[in-house]
């Protein structure tokens, strides 16, 4: 391999007599001293033993030659191309051979190659193998000279640009992929410059260059219809020049070929359809535009309409408007005086901010309404599209919800809207129902996306409001609901749906139905220059959206910074104004006022969570900011001071499990809910029957019809809601230091850092990666659930840093309560660590510090007089052999019990009975997928038959005043963070319930060994009270070396108090 890349290398002469001349040849003739060429010497030396051709090329690898190699290309940038040239080869020669290097010294070729392909070096003077990564990247390189060529359409920046790009295509190969992209970009710039110097010579070379680019183009590519019009826009140019009707012949068979193989959605096509249309009217044509089919007539006729109507307007000379009312017949439409008519209405709207004077308008109008041809029998026959009426006044109701959105009130903004909408659609008031769906749509928009389930809430909206204003005949609103509708068509990629909408946007909106169009074509395309020019004029005429203007200007910039490479992604996951400054952040760490600035933003945040009184709208306000809390603790933490840490910790604590703190508070979205769900059991029931992706798709579409019966629940409660509510407000890290006396917390915080809170201080005793820390903690979770004994798996590495500082600052035998983050929830910490981390403290799990805090706080429920009362369910459908001596085994711990098994334990007597027990413990299957842990659920019978599930989201219906809840039923304590901090878990619905603790497996486990397990358990717990203690004693008693007893007595968790 090797000696095949020497021997196509040139040969130099390295005899002694010549070596002084190349050295210096290679490093910049006389512009170095003797000094600077001798301690080049080394590479020098390499470079040409390895381009002679002789076996022995030790030097090159040599611990100098790779110093001196490195610390010339640190001075590269003041050495002459040749100098370049050779370092290039150099490092390229060093990338073939097995070092560890070897990929970097490739990179660091393919940049220098680079620097020399665009300084005239030609190709054959680069590797072979590194051509194609070399014109990549030049490509890159040379992207901004196109683009600032294209905007400042300078001919000495035209130059430069042009000369780049030749030197790209001359270098690049046939079979290069990016072949079309870079002939079409080489075409822009020679385009623009004929424009600038009137050159035909250069108008044929684009030709040449698109037929080129064309030949490179796979037939099936998508953007084969958008090359072949370009290639007809190139003829058609020709024809002006040469007045050769070869040239508009060419033209025509091109925007022929594009509409024969352009989908029917395409929305290029109505441009297609102006351009032939045009090139017909010019000269003889074979095929005129009335075989075209009556609904693409009329769309065609009113695209040409709002084009002809936009060059007028936009031509300054008086003879240039003249001559292009004689070449445009469009304008002696009627439809160019409906486009007319449609500007002066949105310049009068606009105001002062118009761009366009509505006089300036009107003398436009008044001018080709003297023009008018008659119109055609077609014409006159074709519907009159409905009259509209005057836009009637915002109905108070939704000025009302406005106001209460303004103060963060969104639930109550939401219940006032859905109702006026009601009311609207009862009572035939169409202009009342399309202002409140309008309002809903902006509610959603404006404060919940792009939370899951927002974006099929949005649609719903618009759709209604635009079947709603079309009935009133409301103009303006028709307009406002169909901006949106479109939106979304553009955000599903919904190509039919967009060309529907289209059109009638345009005859609405204009200004803003051209913009989108030129959205549409910049998004579709796949040529780098064209995709860029029309972003940059969409940010530049967003104004054109009205109200819209500044999230879509967001959304093209977002765009363009990730054409730059400026950002990772190109969708905003983020609304506008909080994207790029969280992203600042997360790139380069926190600096200037960030961390003001975040706090600024997230107040209105704050205010919405404090009057929020759903889960659905805490979870979604969690999905939606969980970036930015996490960014403003970042600023927080660097923050000089003794309470840095403490406030950085109070800011994640804002955004933590806030839905399951909600439920805690025993709000009317948790009581009041729905509880039957009969349609979901039976698909849970087919699933567990028959797990096929097929039912798992139907199981899922049910989840979702849940999940807006829910919504559409809290909503209802939240109507018999009087005056403004508010909801629970998190803790501070203060407040729950008094709380805590001996005892302590471990905070695994989302940014990287685990912090220990004690009475009197709260300190970072270790940082982690959470990526990595997730990755470990799935490995060790798949290979504790496989049954490998914990001592043998070297636990977290995290885990071992901070566990010497915790010891030392918190007293053996104290309680710690673990807080933890992503995947760690998968793990049970406390059989962790040298000596187990169980052994010397009383661990358990909470999900938040404001759910320990309301723990804490709460008493445990006095003992009725005979003594604490256990209750148990177990082995609903008799298929676990040992669940019922499991429950049996523990009732016969407590002065009291109640034990139903078989078809007795049902759903509806755990309902019934578990509000008075001080001790439950169910024995059944569980159900969990990891996709969905919001509907986790337990197993167990249903009064009339079949399978009854209690679910999740039932847990909080019924109100518990149990010390302890027990689980013995598999994935039971397995739960997931939702929403980007949301915990979501049995254990938890049980905890916001009452239970103050839980006990419940990670994994699947074995019936016979639970059975063993909690026995022991029970009968600690019962002599000691302490769930923490009894547990560990459970553990060392039922210890043994099969692999399914070790999974199974380790899988058990502790949430709650310990």
């Amino acid at each position: 391999m090797m000696g095949r890349f020497v021997r196509s290398w040139p040969r130099l002469d390295i005899r002694p007599s010549v070596y002084r001349q190349n050295c210096i040849m290679a490093f910049g003739g006389g512009s170095m001293g003797d000094d600077e060429r001798e301690r080049l010497r080394v590479a020098v030396h390499a470079r040409l033993v390895a381009v002679s051709g002789v076996d022995d090329l030790a030097d090159l690898m040599t611990p100098e030659a790779t110093a001196e190699i490195r610390r010339l290309y640190s001075l590269v940038s003041s050495y002459d191309v040749l100098s370049q040239h050779t370092l290039a080869w150099a490092l390229y020669y060093r990338s073939l051979f097995p070092l560890a290097s070897a990929a970097t010294e490739r990179e660091l070729a393919v940049a220098l190659f680079v620097r020399c392909l665009l300084a005239g070096v030609e190709a054959s003077d680069i590797p072979d193998d590194l051509m194609d990564e070399v014109v990549n990247e030049a490509g890159r390189h040379s992207t901004p000279p196109l683009r600032e060529a294209s905007r400042t359409k300078d001919s000495s920046s035209v130059e430069d640009a042009l000369r780049l790009w030749r030197r790209i295509a001359a270098a690049c190969r046939e079979t290069h992929p990016h072949r079309p992209v870079i002939l079409n970009n080489l075409a822009v710039l020679l385009q623009l410059r004929g424009k600038l110097n009137d050159s035909a010579e250069d108008d044929r070379e684009v030709v040449g260059l698109l037929e080129q680019a064309m030949e490179a183009t796979p037939g099936d590519a998508k953007d084969q219809p958008l090359r072949l019009f370009n290639l007809g826009v190139s003829r058609r140019r020709m024809f002006d020049h040469t007045r050769d009707e070869e040239d508009l012949d060419e033209a025509i068979k091109y925007f022929q070929r594009s509409l024969e193989i352009s989908p029917e959605d395409d929305p290029g096509r109505q441009e297609t359809y102006a351009a032939l249309s045009e090139a017909y009217r010019v000269g003889a044509s074979r095929m005129r535009i009335d075989v075209l089919s009556t609904g693409e007539k009329l769309r065609t006729q009113l695209s040409e309409a709002v084009y002809a109507v936009c060059q007028l307007i936009t031509v300054r000379d008086l003879e240039e408007k003249k001559r292009t009312i004689e070449r445009l017949p469009q304008l002696r439409s009627r439809a160019a005086l409906s486009v007319l008519d449609d500007f002066i209405e949105n310049a009068a709207a606009l105001g002062t901010d118009s761009p366009l004077p509505v006089p300036f308008l009107r003398a436009h109008r008044k001018v080709l309404a003297g023009l008018q041809e008659s119109p055609t029998a077609e014409e006159t026959s074709t519907a009159e599209p409905p009259e509209f009426v005057p836009p009637g006044p915002v109905p108070p109701q939704v000025v009302e919800a406005q106001s209460l959105l303004a103060d963060g009130r969104v639930e109550e903004a939401d219940v006032l809207l859905a109702r006026t909408a009601e009311r609207g659609r009862s009572d035939d008031d169409p202009h009342t129902e399309g202002h409140a769906e309008l309002a809903l749509h902006d509610l959603v928009f404006g404060s919940l996306h792009p939370a899951p389930g927002s974006v099929d809430r949005l649609a719903g909206h618009a759709a209604a409001a635009q079947e709603a204003f079309h009935r009133a005949g409301n103009r303006d609103g028709l307009t406002s609901a169909l901006r949106r509708r479109l939106a979304i068509a553009v955000h599903f990629q919904d190509a039919p749906m967009v060309t529907d909408l289209m059109p009638r946007l345009i005859v609405l909106d204009p200004f803003g139905g051209v913009w989108w169009h030129a959205y549409l074509r910049a998004i579709d395309s796949d040529d780098l220059g064209y995709r860029r020019a029309q972003l940059e004029w969409c940010v530049d005429h967003a104004w054109r959206l009205g109200p819209d203007a500044a999230h879509y200007r967001a959304v093209c910039e977002r765009k363009l910074a990730f054409l730059d490479g400026h950002v990772a992604t190109e969708e905003l996951t983020l609304p506008a104004d909080l994207a790029a400054l969280v992203e600042g952040v997360e790139r380069n760490g926190p600096t200037g006022n960030d961390g003001e600035r975040l706090a600024a933003a997230l107040e209105r945040v704050e205010a919405m969570r404090s009057h929020a009184q759903s889960v659905t709208v805490q979870r979604s306000l969690s999905a939606v900011y969980t970036r930015a809390y996490q960014a403003l603790s970042l600023c927080t933490a660097k923050a000089v001071g003794p309470g840095a840490v403490e406030a950085s910790v109070d800011v994640l604590e804002r955004n933590s499990s806030r839905s399951l703190l909600l439920q805690m508070d025993g709000g009317a979205s948790v009581n009041d809910a729905p509880s039957d769900s009969p349609h979901l059991d039976e698909q849970v029931s087919a699933y567990i029957r028959e797990p096929t992706p097929h039912h798992l798709k139907l199981l899922t579409l049910t989840f979702d019809a849940r999940r807006d019966q829910e919504r559409r629940a809290q909503r209802g409660i939240m109507r018999r809601v009087a005056g403004p509510s508010r909801g629970p407000a998190p803790i501070r890290v203060e407040g729950l230091r008094a709380l805590l006396g001996d005892d302590a917390v471990l905070f695994f915080g989302a940014t990287g850092r685990a912090v220990l809170i004690t009475s009197d201080d709260c300190a970072v005793v270790g940082e982690f990666e959470p990526d990595a820390l997730d990755r470990e903690a799935g490995v060790l979770h798949r290979r504790l659930s496989e049954g490998a004994p914990p001592a043998a798996l070297g636990g977290l590495p995290v885990l071992d840093e901070l566990t010497p500082q915790v010891r030392e600052r918190v007293t053996e035998g104290s309680r710690l309560f673990v807080v933890p983050s992503g995947r760690l929830w998968l793990v049970p910490l406390g059989i962790l660590g040298e000596p187990r981390l169980s052994d010397v403290y009383e661990v358990a799990t909470v999900p938040s510090l404001s759910v320990l805090a309301r723990l804490l706080r709460s008493g445990p429920a006095p003992e009725p007089s005979g003594g604490a009362l256990m209750v148990g369910l177990a082995d609903s459908d008799g298929s676990l052999r040992h669940a019922r001596d499991e429950v049996d085994a523990a009732a016969a711990h407590y002065p009291r019990s109640r034990v139903w098994t078989g078809g007795d334990a049902t759903v509806d007597t755990y309902r019934t009975a578990a509000p008075g027990a001080n001790v439950i413990h169910l024995a059944c299957h569980g159900f969990y997928l990891p996709d969905h842990p919001d509907f986790s659920g337990l197993r167990l019978a249903a009064a009339r038959g079949g399978p009854g599930m209690l679910w999740y989201f039932d847990i909080g219906r019924t109100r518990l005043a149990a010390s302890l809840v027990v689980l013995g039923a598999c994935h039971a304590g397995t739960g997931g963070v939702l929403s980007g901090s949301e915990y979501t878990g049995i254990p938890g619905a049980l905890l916001a319930a009452g239970a103050r603790s839980v006990l419940a497996p990670l994994w699947a486990v074995d019936d016979r060994v639970t059975a063993c397990l909690l026995e022991s358990f029970h009968a600690s717990y019962a002599a000691t009270g302490c769930p923490a203690s009894a547990l560990r004693e459970a553990q060392r008693a039922c210890g043994g070396d099969a692999i399914d007893t070790v999974g199974s007595v380790h899988a058990f968790q502790l949430f709650g108090l310990s």
